[in-house]
């Protein structure tokens, strides 16, 4: 663990809620003050990453486990030295409640190589054009990308159910097109299959209520359907190819 002696986390309470989660503010440990735009990260007992967050404006965030077992955070800002948790035990079907306390300090910035991802990748109907996308939409709003380990994919079974608790309006504006793994669902009954996947088979899902603001490569661009759709909700399948994957 890497920080100042006045590095404190204090557990708070645990309280039922819908899936296993850790939420809280982070704290400046001289003033008390929140601290917002701070980066959490959320390891399991192997050291594997299960869910990033960022701290709004009160300090708060919230990130959800998955299942129940031993986890750390870690928190990171440009401001503050870093800090890493000791161990938390996340019970099964609760939250976790917390207060990261964190000290500043001046210290040397080091050198930063920035690399971001090619604007041009926004519209490809791939996995580099999802985490594109992902880099430049905002958190909220009409557009939606949720990955998988946060918080809304984690408190549901399954994609329609994320629709229909957190995008209510889609489906009632009208049939939305629906775009497996890149390829476009022509057929009603297969569109209908797709929404009714479990999320545990999901590395994330694309929501955009407007068509027109959905990536053009997702805007049924050979002709597939025979009316325009209100809304684009696409599903990504998981990658078994990520570090810590079952094949």
């Amino acid at each position: 663990m890497r920080g100042l002696p006045g590095l404190m986390l204090v557990l708070l309470a645990a309280g039922s809620a819908h899936a296993q989660a850790i939420a809280g503010r982070v704290l400046d440990a001289e003033t008390g003050r929140p601290v917002a735009d701070a980066s959490i990260e959320l390891r399991n007992a192997a050291g594997a990453v299960m869910g990033r967050t960022v701290t709004d404006s009160a300090g708060a965030f919230a990130i959800a486990g998955r299942g129940p077992g031993r986890y750390t955070l870690r928190v990171v800002h440009v401001a503050y030295l870093e800090y890493r948790s000791q161990g938390i035990q996340l019970p099964y079907m609760e939250t976790v409640m917390l207060d990261v306390r964190i000290s500043s300090t001046a210290i040397p910035l080091e050198a930063i190589t920035v690399r971001s991802r090619s604007r041009a990748n926004y519209h490809a109907p791939t996995y580099d054009g999802l985490y594109a996308r992902m880099d430049q939409l905002p958190r909220v709003g009409s557009n939606r990308i949720i990955m998988k380990g946060d918080l809304e994919l984690r408190s549901v079974m399954r994609a329609s159910e994320l629709i229909d608790r957190y995008f209510y309006d889609v489906r009632r504006r009208g049939t939305p097109c629906v775009v497996w793994n890149g390829m476009m669902m022509s057929n009603p009954a297969i569109a209908e299959m797709r929404l009714d996947v479990s999320v545990d088979d999901l590395e994330a899902i694309e929501v955009y209520r407007d068509y027109l603001l959905a990536p053009m490569q997702f805007r049924d661009p050979v002709g597939l359907l025979q009316t325009v759709c209100p809304s684009v909700i696409i599903l990504w399948p998981l990658r078994p190819d990520l570090p810590g994957r079952k094949r």
